[in-house]
């Protein structure tokens, strides 16, 4: 399967940035990773030092306004608008943490449960805390090419804000490391995968013509991996027929169709479409 690697769906014309103000209240560590990245990893669920890589936390949200009229309120972005797969940085800081889930928002607060994505804020610091702290923060969203939509920024946040930000979303970039999921995989960096009704196998002259990408990353842990893909991989868009192998063509009448027309527009895999 996918996984929520980054949100596009928001990219529309005359709709602007939905960058919120908030203010993180509560913080209560979550869940521990589950797998082991190999043997010297001490911050993994197994481990006498294990830390958090998931929390709850509680945060206010401040009113954004905007001039366009074709937002789900006019003229205004709140509490309402945030939704799973946005992100949320602490303003003085830059660190990043994923949205995975949300428990109840009003226009004011959200209660969320939030992730750090591959561990990266765990691994960053020397002492293995990954966590968010209390104050002042920022929710945003990434486009389609993994790159966080920042403009405008509010006034609450430091200097070194956006180029740490930025800096962390270059880092395995998800467009070109995309993470799958599919139950004790079996495969290994530099395998081309291909794909199919069954799932995800290692390519072979039989199912090359629907290989996806290389893997790039076996894990992280035993169901999970990451691929360079061969083009560009589309998450957003639900109404595209067909089941998960499926080319997906374009019909005489400009539309897109399962039936053969000889002219590819995507590859299916899930509820995301590899462009051809």
């Amino acid at each position: 399967m996918a996984l929520s690697n980054y949100k596009s769906a928001q990219i529309e014309l005359n709709v602007p940035n939905k960058v919120l103000a908030t203010n993180i209240s509560s913080v209560t560590g979550y869940a521990y990773w589950p797998h082991q990245n190999g043997s010297g990893d001490i911050w993994y669920s197994g481990s006498g030092s294990k830390k958090y890589y998931q929390w709850e936390i509680v945060f206010s949200v401040t009113e954004q306004l905007h001039g366009s009229h074709l937002t789900r309120d006019d003229f205004k972005y709140n509490g309402l608008d945030v939704v799973v797969g946005d992100w949320i940085a602490q303003a003085n800081s830059g660190s990043c943490w994923k949205i995975i889930s949300i428990s109840s928002k009003s226009a004011t607060s959200v209660t969320a449960v939030v992730e750090d994505w591959l561990r990266y804020n765990t691994f960053r610091t020397s002492t293995g805390n990954g966590n968010p702290s209390n104050g002042t923060g920022v929710i945003f969203c990434l486009n389609e090419k993994g790159v966080p939509m920042l403009d405008p920024l509010p006034g609450t946040v430091a200097t070194s804000f956006y180029p740490t930000v930025a800096s962390r979303f270059e880092y395995l970039n998800p467009q070109m490391n995309y993470v799958l999921e599919q139950t004790a995989h079996g495969l290994n960096k530099g395998d081309i995968v291909a794909v199919s009704s069954a799932g995800f196998t290692k390519a072979n002259t039989d199912t090359m013509a629907k290989m996806i990408g290389v893997v790039t990353e076996s894990g992280p842990g035993p169901n999970q991996f990451m691929i360079m893909p061969n083009n560009q991989i589309i998450d957003f868009e639900p109404s595209i027929p067909g089941n998960q192998g499926d080319y997906v063509y374009v019909s005489s009448a400009g539309e897109f169709t399962t039936s053969d027309t000889g002219k590819i527009a995507f590859l299916k895999y899930k509820m995301l479409f590899l462009r051809y």
